[in-house]
């Protein structure tokens, strides 16, 4: 197991029991509260980020064989001693850990290989080191890059191979919601026989590994969404919450449609892996103001 330092405690963790260990059946106000008080605890943990790495590994029985996985617990300490993120009211540690533990409910839910839910898991942790507060300014993937180039002195270290960090890359700018996120669902359109080949050219050269790998596309499309989970999956209140730390961060007051035009911006069909969540989704559309 990946060791570090925190109060944690290995044994006994949240993590083992649902939500995040799935259970047939349950329903989705159950699955939903239960999400949504694990993302309450996290606010007043010292150490967010090393606890819900400690937990995932507990899950998934990791250990220091896999490259990925052993990077983890350095890139955890650095980002709970504020190296590689800020105290933003919105794209801070706590979302880090959002992002994660929405990733890892989603690959415990199809029973997702475990390589690619450590690739998953290692990407929802990174996707958005170093964020400065602010948009990519029309500069497609600047912040994407900016995490990747964060992270990739850990990797390299830790012996992750170079295949393996642009299959990381690629995850990462899947979640620019303008340039990347509508190409990586375009591409699981296509390989689930609901749609056309994506036409040339790629938004990125790292995209052309996506035509031959639904793998990567599937992990692409799980991040997109857990990145989403908090502020659109969950509860009303949660979205408003979101909404208002996300406008202070950018140092604006929330505008009315805001929340509405994101989603049919991004999410014009809802969720195609956290489908689970879809009529939270469109509750939260309904209960967004008018533009």
């Amino acid at each position: 197991m990946i060791g570090m330092a925190g109060g944690i405690e290995p044994e006994g963790h949240i993590l083992r029991g649902p939500p995040f260990q799935p259970i047939a059946g349950q329903a989705l106000a159950e699955t939903t509260r239960s999400i949504d008080d694990c993302f309450r605890l996290l606010e007043g943990l010292p150490h967010p980020m090393q606890w819900t790495v400690r937990g995932v590994s507990i899950v998934c029985g990791w250990t220091a064989d896999d490259p990925l996985a052993l990077a983890l617990g350095a890139i955890a300490r650095s980002v709970d001693e504020g190296e590689l993120s800020a105290p933003l009211p919105y794209h801070n540690r706590v979302h880090f850990c959002e992002v994660v533990l929405g990733a890892h409910f989603l690959a415990r839910s199809v029973n997702l290989e475990p390589a690619q839910h450590t690739e998953l898991v290692v990407a929802a942790v990174i996707h958005d080191l170093g964020h400065d507060g602010s948009t990519n300014r029309n500069e497609p993937f600047r912040l994407e890059r900016q995490s990747h180039a964060c992270a990739r002195p850990y990797l390299v270290r830790a012996g992750v191979s170079e295949v393996r960090l642009q299959r990381q890359l690629a995850l990462l700018l899947a979640t620019d919601i303008l340039n990347g996120l509508p190409r990586a669902r375009a591409w699981f359109h296509f390989h689930a026989g609901q749609g056309p080949r994506p036409g040339a050219p790629e938004p990125d050269p790292v995209f052309e590994l996506m035509a031959d790998a639904p793998d990567l596309v599937r992990g692409a499309v799980m991040l997109t969404e857990a990145d989403a989970l908090a502020s659109a999956g969950l509860t009303v209140e949660r979205a408003r919450l979101q909404e208002e730390r996300l406008a202070a961060e950018q140092g604006r007051s929330v505008r009315a449609g805001d929340k509405a035009r994101y989603l049919d911006t991004v999410f014009p069909d809802g969720f195609l892996l956290a489908d689970l969540f879809n009529p939270n989704l469109e509750q939260i559309r309904r209960s967004a103001p008018p533009f």
